[in-house]
């Protein structure tokens, strides 16, 4: 017997609401209502910064970056020290659309889902970090790349005093179909068009067609109104009465 669930006990799930798609002018004319919201903006990353760390060392504990004092790493959350902190990308990127440019910060979990990879594996790549290689090639192959970023806006960005943006998910960029602009109306004029119908009038002679095919040949007509003999040329046998009258 299936047992009714109690509604008291039901949570109500609340859609979280589409994040506004915006201009990078218009995401630099937010105002503080926007703090702590996410909004999303159409970018190609024209830049990736190589001269800035592409990594940090954060606590396995909190995940806060940790900074290193004495030759260890602390994390000053946790209030102890880190032997062998994590790795999360960090990766500065100068990204642009038609209306300007924004410093924009790639996430970590995105940059792993993209490349497959985390950042150990980037760092103990030697096809990626070597004596001769001091930025890894798969992190600068995201320039030219364009993405839908989702960006949470902070207090510092609506306050302008700090100019980067924080990215929290990276989507392939949507298809543009036109310019949605409103149409010119335009003036089409064309030549009037004229048809003629040539009728063949010509008797045909020749045997009739095949029982179940139908002709398209005209029919012509007599002056008295009467159907003349040639309309009955090209009418299939097994579909044509003929009704039999009795001789006076």
């Amino acid at each position: 017997m299936l047992e009714i669930p109690n509604s008291d006990k039901l949570e109500e799930v609340v859609a979280e609401p589409i994040s506004p798609m915006l201009s990078i002018a218009d995401i630099k004319q937010l105002s503080h209502e926007y703090a702590k919201r996410k909004i999303r903006c159409q970018i190609t990353v024209k830049k990736v910064d190589v001269n800035t760390n592409w990594y940090d060392n954060v606590c396995t504990t909190c995940g806060d970056e940790v900074q290193l004092q004495e030759g260890r790493f602390r994390c000053e959350k946790c209030v102890r020290n880190i032997p062998f902190p994590d790795k999360r990308f960090r990766l500065a990127t100068i990204c642009n659309d038609e209306t300007g440019v924004l410093a924009i910060l790639l996430p970590d979990d995105e940059i792993q889902r993209i490349l497959g990879k985390n950042a150990f594996d980037i760092e103990y790549d030697e096809n990626e970090v070597s004596a001769e290689i001091t930025f890894p090639p798969s992190l600068k192959s995201f320039e030219k790349k364009q993405f839908v970023v989702t960006l949470l806006i902070t207090d510092q960005n609506v306050k302008k005093t700090c100019s980067v943006y924080n990215a929290i998910e990276l989507n392939d960029p949507v298809e543009v179909l036109g310019n949605h602009s409103p149409l010119k109306k335009q003036d089409i004029t064309s030549d009037p068009i004229s048809e003629t119908m040539v009728v063949d009038r010509t008797p045909d002679t020749s045997s009739s067609p095949p029982t179940g095919k139908s002709t398209t040949k005209v029919r012509s007509r007599t002056t008295d109104g009467e159907a003349s003999d040639s309309m009955y040329e090209n009418v299939p046998l097994a579909k044509f009465k003929i009704v039999k009258t009795e001789k006076k």
